[in-house]
């Protein structure tokens, strides 16, 4: 959308600024999202423009170096929103344990801290954050529609464990999404997803079980009911 800007960095949802999904607008160091986008929305109140600001950033980068940046909108009144993608490990450099998951590096249980709590000591008003699942495209539209309409920094917070740790590919080798082509239309809106495992060859849309993991969110944008999990 024009009258929406999206901060990131380097990291792995920078994969989400290219087609489909063409997500990301910028890309800079890591943690730079959340700064970077309160500095795009005094330059546009500046300019007259209106667009809204929302930064992206990860679990870990965001204790490394996002923490600054989210007192930083509080202090200088920022509205942007924030949102902090909670995916229970630092994928980027190998899958390291953060003070998110509750483990240390070791692999020994420890204190695990609670995003929400710290965003509110911090000075975000709880009625300004959202927990929500983003697999769940309802959940998703609501939260995203609350923080643009926002007045004042608002925090997404999305929890969900990355499907390429161990035990979640495990817990998922099951789940997998099949086409049904009697209901299929060839509309293609599930191509929209960017998921890899779905394809269109030969004016049929099939989906890739060995890199399908059964999260639906396909069969949630398909208009005719014609994807679903594999009983």
């Amino acid at each position: 959308s024009k009258d929406i800007i999206v901060t990131g960095y380097i990291g792995c949802y920078t994969l989400g600024a290219a087609p489909p999904l063409s997500a990301i607008d910028t890309v800079i160091c890591m943690g730079a999202s959340i700064s970077a986008g309160i500095g795009f929305e005094k330059a546009n109140q500046k300019a007259g423009r209106k667009q809204k600001i929302f930064a992206v950033i990860g679990d870990s980068t965001f204790f490394h170096s996002g923490i600054t940046g989210l007192i930083d909108a509080v202090v200088n009144k920022s509205s942007i929103v924030i949102n902090i993608l909670d995916n229970r490990i630092t994928a980027m450099t190998g899958h390291q344990d953060n003070p998110g998951t509750g483990y240390t590096l070791m692999g020994d249980p420890t204190h695990q801290v609670d995003f929400q709590a710290l965003c509110v000591a911090c000075g975000i008003k709880p009625e300004n954050i959202r927990i929500i699942d983003p697999y769940k495209l309802d959940e998703t539209k609501a939260a995203i529609k609350a923080g643009y309409n926002a007045t004042e920094p608002f925090v997404i917070i999305t929890t969900t464990p990355c499907a390429l740790i161990k035990e979640v590919v495990k817990a998922r080798s099951k789940m997998k999404c099949v086409v049904d082509q009697a209901k299929c239309v060839k509309c293609k809106m599930c191509l929209t997803v960017g998921c890899p495992a779905i394809s269109y060859r030969d004016d049929i849309v099939s989906i890739n079980r060995s890199m399908c993991n059964g999260c639906e969110i396909c069969a949630q944008v398909c208009p005719k009911q014609a994807i679903s999990r594999e009983e």
